[in-house]
C-alpha cells in the first residue's frame, strides 16, 4: 500500500496496515518509525528517504513521528516493493516561479526523485549554497546568468536585500537586567554594539557585556583603559578606542568568549592637540575621527602602523558622535556637531545630507532608512531622499523594515504598514519606562530594544506580501 503523509513537528502520526515491509520513497528530512503486533513491540528506528526496511516478525501498526514539518511517502506491505528503472535519465520536469522575501532561503528543498535544477534570477546578483548560505560564503552568481543545481540536496539562496519585519508586540518580554542603579547598565549614556547573542555598552559607569538571551549582564572591571568607543569586529578581532588625552590615540582588542582586554594593544603618537571621537574600520585601515583646535581631521593607519592625516576642511568645529560605515554604499555616515555627513571611502567626497538636528549620540542604519538619536528622541530619515519621515509619538525606540516602522513611544507601541502615512498603537499598555533614549539590536530571530535600564524583547514575522526577488526554477526528476 502507497501511503502520504504530511506529518507535524512532534506529532504521532500512524498507519493501520499487516505486513513485513516497509519503503521511505520520499521524505525531507530524518523520521522516527516505531512497529508493532498486537501491542508488542516488533521494531523502531530513524529512517530517511530510500531507506528499505524488513522485519523479523509481522506488524499492525506504525507510529511516525518527525522534529520538522515535512512530506512523507512510503510504502507499507507483506510484499516487498522492487522497482527496475528504465532509464537512467530524468523522466519528468516542472518550472515554477519561486518568491524570495530576503537574506538567505530555501529555494527548493530536498527531493531524492529530483536529477537536477536549472535557476535564473533577472533581480539582482545573489549566492547559492547550503543552509546558513551567506554573502560571504556562498557562491556569486551574476544576474541573468543560470545556475545548475545537479543533485538532489536542497539549495538555498542568499540575496543582499533584508528580508521586512513585522514586529509582534504581543510577544513583548522584558529581560531583568539589573535591579538598582549600581548594577545595571544606562546604556544612553555609552557606546555599544553587537557581539554574537550579546551587547557590549561603554559608558561612564563603567564597561558592561550583557548576554540578550538570560538578560545577565557583567561590569569589566579593567585599570589599564576602557573603551570609550563600542568595539568594533576588524577582521575577527574586536577593537576599540581607549581615552589617552590629547596627541595620542590607543587602540586595543577585546576578547568576548573571555571578556576581558588583551591582544592588540598600539598606541599612536598623532599631532599635538589631536582628541580622536570615534574608530571605524574598513579593509584592513583602521580610521580615527578627531579634530584638533576645532578643526575636523581623520587619521588612516594601516596594519604596518603607517599614518596618514586627512584634513576636512568643509567641516571646521565637528564633533563625531558617531560613525557607521555602510558597506553597500562604501561610505561613511558620520554624526557631526549638527549635521549628518556623508563621506566615500577615500574621502574625497563629503556631503552634509541632514542638518539642524542639535545635539545627536547614535545612527542606526536600516535598508531604506536612516534613524538619529537626537536628545528628546529618534528621528527617521529616507535613506534615498534624506527627507523626515513622520513619526506618531515620541520616539524612545525605533526599527525600520521595508514600509514597516515600529515605534516605542510614550504611549504606546505604534506600527506602520506604509511608510510612515498612518501608524496603529499595537499595544496601549505598553510605557516607555523613562524618558531617556533607547538603543535597538537584532540578535538571532529575536529584536530587542534597550530602555534605560530596562531590555524588551519582540519575536518578528517576516512580510511575505511583497517578494523582494523572483527566481525562474526548472526542475528535472527521475
Amino acid at each position: 500500500m502507497f501511503i502520504r503523509k504530511f506529518l507535524e513537528p512532534s506529532k504521532v502520526d500512524s498507519v493501520d496496515s499487516e505486513g513485513k515491509f516497509i519503503k521511505v520513497m520520499n521524505c525531507e528530512s530524518v523520521v522516527r518509525i516505531r512497529a508493532t503486533y498486537n501491542g508488542v513491540f516488533v521494531f523502531e528506528s530513524d529512517a530517511k528517504a530510500g531507506f528499505d526496511i524488513e522485519t523479523k516478525t509481522p506488524f499492525d501498526y506504525i507510529e511516525i513521528t518527525s522534529k520538522a514539518s515535512q512530506k512523507l511517502e512510503l510504502w507499507v506491505s507483506k510484499h516487498k516493493l522492487s522497482y527496475d528503472a528504465l532509464s537512467t535519465k530524468p523522466n519528468s520536469s516542472n518550472s515554477y516561479l519561486v518568491e524570495h522575501f530576503g537574506s538567505s532561503q530555501i529555494l527548493m528543498p530536498y527531493d531524492p526523485s529530483q536529477s537536477g535544477l536549472l535557476i535564473v534570477g533577472n533581480d539582482s546578483d545573489y549566492f547559492v549554497g547550503g543552509e546558513g548560505v551567506t554573502k560571504q560564503n556562498g557562491i556569486p552568481v551574476k544576474a541573468g546568468d543560470r545556475y545548475e543545481h545537479k543533485s538532489a540536496a536542497p539549495l538555498h539562496v542568499y540575496i543582499d536585500a533584508e528580508p521586512t519585519y513585522k514586529i509582534q508586540a504581543q510577544t513583548r518580554h522584558e529581560l531583568p537586567v539589573g535591579t538598582s542603579s549600581g548594577d545595571r547598565p544606562y546604556w544612553e549614556a555609552g557606546e555599544w554594539g553587537v557581539i554574537g547573542d550579546s551587547t557590549y555598552v561603554a559608558n561612564p559607569r563603567g564597561c558592561y557585556f550583557i548576554n540578550m538571551v538570560t538578560g545577565q549582564s557583567e561590569l569589566i572591571d579593567d585599570s589599564q583603559g576602557e573603551f570609550i568607543t563600542a568595539p568594533i569586529d576588524c577582521d575577527g578581532v574586536y577593537c576599540g578606542l581607549v581615552a589617552v588625552g590629547t596627541s595620542k590615540a590607543r587602540i586595543r582588542s577585546f576578547d568576548p568568549q573571555t571578556l576581558r582586554y588583551g591582544g592588540y594593544d598600539v598606541t599612536y603618537t598623532l599631532e599635538a592637540s589631536f582628541r580622536a571621537d570615534q574608530l571605524a574600520y574598513v579593509d584592513g585601515v583602521f580610521y580615527l575621527f578627531g579634530q584638533t583646535n576645532n578643526d575636523a581631521k581623520i587619521y588612516k593607519i594601516n596594519k604596518s602602523g603607517d599614518i596618514a592625516k586627512v584634513e576636512m576642511p568643509d567641516l571646521n568645529g565637528v564633533y563625531w558622535s558617531h560613525v557607521v560605515y555602510d558597506e553597500s554604499e562604501s561610505s561613511f555616515y558620520v554624526l557631526g556637531k549638527d549635521d549628518l555627513v556623508k563621506l566615500s571611502k577615500d574621502l574625497t567626497q563629503v556631503d552634509i545630507v541632514v542638518t539642524g538636528l542639535g545635539v545627536t549620540k547614535r545612527i542606526q542604519l536600516f535598508e531604506n532608512h536612516i534613524a538619529i538619536n537626537e536628545k528628546g528622541g529618534w528621528k527617521l530619515f529616507n535613506r534615498n531622499t534624506f527627507e523626515k519621515i513622520p513619526l506618531p509619538d515620541t520616539a524612545h525606540g525605533i526599527h525600520a523594515s521595508g514600509k514597516v516602522i515600529t515605534v516605542l513611544g510614550d504611549t504606546g507601541l505604534f506600527q506602520s504598514e506604509d511608510n510612515g502615512v498612518v501608524y496603529a498603537n499595537e499595544d496601549t499598555s505598553f510605557n516607555s519606562p523613562t524618558a531617556h533614549i533607547s538603543q535597538f539590536a537584532q540578535i538571532g530571530g529575536l529584536f530587542y530594544f534597550h530602555s534605560h535600564t530596562k531590555v524588551y524583547s519582540f519575536e518578528a514575522d517576516v512580510d511575505k506580501s511583497e517578494a523582494k526577488a523572483t527566481f525562474r526554477v526548472f526542475k528535472e526528476s527521475f
